[in-house]
């Protein structure tokens, strides 16, 4: 690419001819200094490849104002938020950070549940406490459609189902690190989110009035109808975690909006008007208003009496757009309520001109997306189905009651429509 390439390393061991030949100017000494001092202009690029975060957050404190034409950073995903938060908590605005392309480098492919698990633990993340327990559970229900067409044995693929379950084991584990696989095994919690997030969250926290409480009723009833239909009809948009306990009392809950733009979807240029890509909305409620506050395996909050939006206390609403949670005025509340009513005739109008087999596919497309989105690349998304899921539609196309008894009695546990059957 005709680069003429420069280095600098705060080690002379490494910053030399034998390690960079070819390498038009070495430059030994304080990595950030070295930076401040660099003639960057409009034509410089950038990269960021340190041994430790500490001098990445040094290299791109002395880069993020310059001209440069490209600045990227290697590194894993937990590292690039770890700094991404530490410069934004000296004041770096998500704007500026934005611009910083990471990570970057080759994708081979070999990311472990683990790494996955730890790069989702954080707001509006497509690693949602939702996609990873659908990942496990609806590869469970898939098999038991399969089972009941006839379409596999029992035993079919065995060393396959305990690689997906072992690979789903791990996952959840790590995101949640409390032992558990869901909400169900934990007494119907799930807070994953690091206590640095709930602390900046708690920090952003604002008091609610009569007003606001009507703000945010609005809010959460506008953005679920929404995001039912972007979902085809689906409740695959939003994912609640906590309690998150604040003090004796009070407890925090925060609600994931996540991919309001429907990124992979056929229709996602139906909704391109939508200001955010997530967003979420932590509120306080205190225990004493309540008999219960749980979270179901869908991540939905249940409180007895149900009625918590009476009862919330405190509200922060928050962006993750940039990769750094950016608090947003309340008062966006409006701008996102406005634009989720503008936005879904556009999305009634799009589904009712599909004919019934194809709006099926893409009725199907969300329950596959959500999951896929845990381990997929950005090249991997496709928004048509396998072949041999398309040679099953004739089984069921034209029969709701078939598709109504496998949800009522393969997959479902019986009075508890939260909760799937046990495994034996």
């Amino acid at each position: 690419m005709n680069f003429s390439v420069s280095v600098t390393d705060d080690r002379a061991s490494f910053a030399n001819r034998e390690g960079f030949p070819s390498a038009k100017q070495l430059l030994v000494g304080d990595i950030e200094s070295s930076l401040r001092d660099y003639p960057i202009t409009p034509r410089t690029h950038i990269v960021l490849v340190t041994r430790a975060h500490a001098h990445d957050v040094q290299g791109l404190r002395a880069i993020i104002d310059s001209p440069a034409a490209y600045i990227g950073m290697i590194g894993s995903q937990r590292r690039v938020w770890a700094v991404f938060k530490l410069l934004h908590e000296e004041g770096v605005p998500a704007e500026k950070l934005a611009r910083v392309r990471a990570p970057i480098g080759l994708d081979f492919g070999s990311s472990t549940p683990e790494e996955i698990a730890r790069s989702g633990k954080q707001l509006g993340t497509a690693v949602s406490p939702l996609a990873i327990w659908m990942l496990g559970y609806h590869f469970l229900v898939g098999r038991e459609v399969l089972l009941d067409l006839d379409e596999v044995s029992a035993k079919a693929r065995a060393d396959n189902i305990s690689s997906v379950l072992d690979f789903w084991r791990r996952l959840a584990l790590t995101h949640r690190g409390d032992g558990h696989l869901d909400n169900s095994e934990a007494g119907a919690t799930n807070p994953f989110l690091p206590p640095a997030t709930v602390q900046q969250l708690y920090r952003a926290l604002i008091p609610m009035d009569a007003g606001m409480r009507r703000r945010v009723t609005q809010f959460f009833s506008t953005l679920e109808e929404y995001l039912f239909l972007l979902n085809a009809e689906a409740r695959l948009g939003i994912a609640d975690s906590g309690p998150y306990p604040l003090n004796l009392d009070r407890v925090l809950i925060v609600r994931d909006f996540f991919d309001l733009k429907g990124k992979h979807y056929p229709w996602h240029e139906t909704v391109a008007d939508l200001p955010y890509h997530t967003c979420s909305l932590a509120f306080t409620l205190d225990s004493s208003d309540f008999q219960s506050i749980e979270l179901s395996d869908r991540s939905v909050l249940l409180t007895l009496p149900s009625e918590y939006p009476e009862a919330i206390r405190e509200i922060a609403l928050v962006s993750n757009d940039s990769g750094t949670p950016r608090v947003l005025p309340f008062t966006e509340m409006d701008r996102l309520i406005w634009a989720a009513k503008k936005a879904q005739p556009k999305l009634l109008e799009w589904f009712d001109r599909l004919p019934r087999r194809e709006g099926i596919v893409c009725g199907a497309l969300p329950w596959v997306l959500r999951p896929v989105a845990l381990v997929a690349r950005e090249d991997d998304y496709s928004s048509e189905l396998a072949p041999r899921a398309l040679r099953l539609l004739p089984s069921y196309e034209d029969d709701d009651a078939q598709a109504a008894r496998w949800a009522t009695h393969r997959c479902l546990a019986p009075d508890n429509p939260n909760a799937f059957v046990p495994l034996a």
